[in-house]
């Protein structure tokens, strides 16, 4: 049978300015096929050649497999970036991200390379039928079966996890639900996990969902409810996930007041949670919070009833104390910290497209919209900084520092050598300066945006969730013609 009998392709590709940009290729003649699979050392399967004879390579509207969001599917036209031999394909992610040679990569996720949807050619041989798996580059390259073929891949597609209903969610299995709620947690839509799982009922929710909806309260800045359905899960079900949580929930319900007391609580359970972790990741979260809501000083003082929390602080470079960070707690950062407070609140996911101005208008507007109503620029959410110049910092892994903007340097003097990549990339802070385009504020919009195409060129890891600003003090800044000092504050993005 033909692949792909009666399949509606019609339906299938979602085709916007970035998908024809970055992976929609030209109609690929049988020379070019045969071309491509010589470079790569593989056969393509025959459902993959009927797919890219029908529309080579795109972003597809049913973009769900199980857990995993798929970004984009890769074609064989060398000109777009996202192409099996392109320049961010296939052969990149195996030689410059480790990926294990097993195949051909085929597909992207929300990730931006942290995973990635592989043709494994183990079993087959390289003329052979393959299968398709999901690489975890974050669990030491993990490899998970998907589909037994590429058509069968593609068929086991779904819709979004956003467009699912409240009936549709309420018919589903609680494997299948907590599928669901973890993808849109992934995907930071917090209200709408709160809105399924009350439709539930929370007295029907097993630990591992209630969990979830705790996180999406988090989430959504309601740390009083998150602690209220973390309590409900029996003792002996609290895992290490728990624990991170019920401290990030002590940490940030009076952001960035936290009394001592709940900063100290929220120290202890970081610990409780390094003590039963395995997971790299927790760990890893912890010790950002120790370095992002400055509980350094207080984990200090208390490093003996907090080692395991200290010690990897200490062994990670986690920044712990006033002199190291060059942070100062005066009146006049505490009014920035407050004035800058509504930027916590935006809802962007940074990505690798690079804007014009009305196209980021338009994206930042629906984006807005769908969170906070069709009048959210008549809300104290879009708010600015009335600054006509300021410094930017942010966190990214570079190749090389022609990646680098003209307006930007590397925040401090990394040893950028081959010891030091890890993954092909090495892992920088950059600082950026800005000016405001009406030389007197910066509105949040004209703020994201700029932000949106600093970011676009690096890698972001699966940190591209904006979070907001901290304030980092007044610097020198040598990156512009004047001799002057302007006020400087970090990126905070999450994952």
């Amino acid at each position: 049978m033909k692949p792909f009998e009666n399949f509606d392709w019609d339906n299938f590709w979602h085709d916007s300015e970035y998908a024809w940009e970055s992976y929609i290729g030209k109609e690929p003649t049988d020379e070019e096929i045969k071309s491509v699979e010589e470079e790569l050392g593989y056969k393509l399967p025959d459902s993959y050649i009927e797919m890219i004879k029908h529309h080579n390579g795109g972003i597809p509207i049913y973009d769900v497999f199980e857990d995993i969001d798929i970004v984009g599917i890769f074609g064989i036209d060398r000109s777009t970036i996202y192409s099996l031999c392109g320049e961010i394909g296939s052969k990149f992610m195996i030689s410059e991200w480790g990926y294990p040679n097993i195949g051909i990569a085929v597909a992207d996720t929300i990730s931006g390379g942290h995973d990635m949807i592989f043709l494994d050619y183990r079993e087959c041989g390289k003329d052979g039928e393959p299968k398709v798996v999901h690489v975890d580059q974050e669990c030491d390259y993990r490899i998970t079966p998907l589909a037994d073929s590429f058509e069968e891949f593609i068929r086991g597609l779904k819709e979004p996890s956003s467009e699912i209903t409240n009936n549709k969610f309420l018919a589903l299995s609680e494997d299948e639900q907590f599928n669901i709620i973890s993808n849109l947690n992934e995907s930071y839509e917090a209200k709408r996990v709160i809105e399924l799982l009350n439709s539930t009922g929370v007295e029907n929710l097993d630990s591992k969902l209630l969990s979830e909806l705790a996180r999406a309260y988090n989430n959504n800045d309601e740390m009083e409810k998150a602690m209220e359905i973390m309590d409900i899960i029996p003792e002996d079900e609290r895992d290490d996930r728990w624990y991170y949580r019920y401290g990030y929930s002590f940490v940030y319900r009076e952001f960035p007041n936290s009394s001592y007391e709940d900063n100290l609580n929220g120290l202890f359970m970081f610990e409780k949670a390094m003590d039963i972790s395995k997971d790299k990741k927790i760990k890893k979260w912890c010790s950002e919070l120790v370095e992002v809501c400055k509980l350094g000083i207080i984990l200090e003082s208390k490093k003996d009833k907090m080692p395991l929390l200290y010690e990897y602080c200490v062994q990670n470079n986690i920044k712990l104390s006033d002199e190291d960070n060059k942070l100062t707690y005066d009146a006049e950062k505490q009014g920035y910290r407050d004035d800058i407070s509504y930027l916590d609140s935006v809802n962007w996911i940074f990505d690798k497209h690079k804007y014009s101005r009305e196209e980021f208008s338009k994206k930042f507007n629906e984006v807005m919209t769908e969170y906070y109503g069709i009048k959210w620029w008549d809300t104290n959410i879009n708010g600015k900084i009335e600054e006509s110049d300021i410094l930017i910092t942010y966190e990214a892994w570079i190749g090389s520092t022609e990646q680098l903007h003209d307006n930007e340097i590397l925040d401090v003097d990394y040893e950028l050598t081959e010891e030091n990549k890890e993954d092909g990339m090495w892992q920088v802070d950059i600082t950026a300066y800005l000016k405001s385009d009406n030389g007197e504020y910066f509105s949040l919009e004209e703020l994201m945006y700029k932000l949106q195409n600093l970011m676009a060129d690096v890698e972001l890891g699966d940190h591209i969730f904006f979070e907001g600003l901290e304030y980092r003090g007044y610097y020198w800044c040598g990156l512009c013609d004047d001799d002057k000092w302007v006020h400087s504050f970090y990126v905070v993005c999450g994952s």
